[in-house]
């Protein structure tokens, strides 16, 4: 079958003068996640003919589907404008190499992996938690911003239980204790308006400092009721998409892999774990656990220390090198 999709592939691009360079399993097959119904994905490179080039009609990309293969092919200079933006599916396939086994076709001059530290740049890879992110409001996971909300609330019913304020109080007579319950400061601190008037910033939302505490407590009541209702179905597991779910933890996994190992090595080793999320064998709640922990690892806007950085000079001459 997949001798049959390396054929196919040289058939369409050798009619034009163009050449394969590399071929691989990709998606699940390439993860080590596959199951039975998994369907089998191929991506790889290509080199555009010279004279498409000079004439300035090179292609970007060729594909094709049939009843047993999904198959993209990128030329390689659009493969290297993708691994100079971080694009998650090329930095998949420039680390396929590490799983030999997924690897069908690759030209013998073709030396991707041996330069992978000048052809990635680590604080370009958001789009691996970029997915994470999407999947966690979708689901309604408890990101940072619950994580603030939830350390306020419970404060209020502290203070609530055991009768330690008047309802008619001021919010700003509790605001410095409330930062420092909040335990973000990013997320939760003092704001000054218009009219030298004082808030107290929660997320993106203002309260006035002059609002009463039974007022603040309505408020903060009603956003953890919020959470609630959104988180309630997905606790359920009603109506929860396990496969997407799946990808959400595959990509922290891959980010752990990138930033402690400087390269992802596929199979992946959590394969087994993230198979079973995928099946549904484990509760909304355990794989919520899972993203949270893993995007409060990977939270956006940071930054990482590395060596790694695109040298597009190296790019230019891998590229060359196939002209020449």
């Amino acid at each position: 079958m997949l001798e049959r999709a390396v054929e196919t592939l040289h058939e369409i691009l050798e009619k034009d003068g163009h050449t394969l360079l590399y071929l691989t399993l990709f998606g699940s097959k390439l993860y080590g996640t596959a199951t039975e119904t998994s369907d089998t994905d191929l991506r790889g490179i290509f080199l555009p003919s010279k004279q498409s080039c000079l004439l300035g009609n090179a292609p970007k990309h060729f594909t094709y589907t049939d009843e047993q293969d999904d198959v993209s092919v990128w030329s390689i200079q659009v493969f290297m404008n993708m691994l100079s933006r971080g694009d998650t599916n090329a930095v998949d396939v420039l680390f396929s190499q590490t799983n030999r086994e997924a690897v069908i076709y690759s030209d013998p001059n073709l030396h991707l992996f041996r330069q992978y530290k000048s052809l990635l740049d680590l604080n370009k890879c958001h789009g691996f938690i970029g997915y994470a992110l999407e999947q966690s409001k979708r689901f309604g996971i408890k990101t940072e911003r619950y994580s603030v909300v939830k350390n306020i609330y419970d404060y209020l019913c502290h203070l609530q239980q055991h009768q330690l304020y008047d309802p008619m109080d001021r919010l700003g007579n509790y605001v410095e204790r409330i930062v420092e319950e909040a335990d973000n400061i990013s997320m939760c601190h003092r704001v000054l308006g218009g009219n030298n008037s004082v808030f107290i910033k929660i997320g993106q939302t203002l309260h006035e400092l002059g609002i009463t505490m039974d007022e603040f407590c309505e408020r903060i009541t009603t956003e953890m009721n919020k959470f609630g209702k959104r988180t309630q179905k997905a606790t359920e597991n009603d109506g929860i998409d396990f496969k997407a779910l799946s990808h959400s933890v595959r990509a922290i996994f891959e980010m752990d892999q990138l930033v402690e190992d400087g390269q992802i090595t596929f199979p992946l080793k959590e394969k087994e774990l993230i198979r079973n999320i995928k099946c549904g064998i484990l509760s909304f709640s355990e794989v919520e656990k899972i993203i949270q922990e893993g995007l409060e690892r990977h939270y956006p806007g940071r930054t990482y220390l590395s060596d790694y950085k695109f040298d597009k000079g190296i790019a230019d001459g891998i590229i060359l090198d196939f002209y020449r």
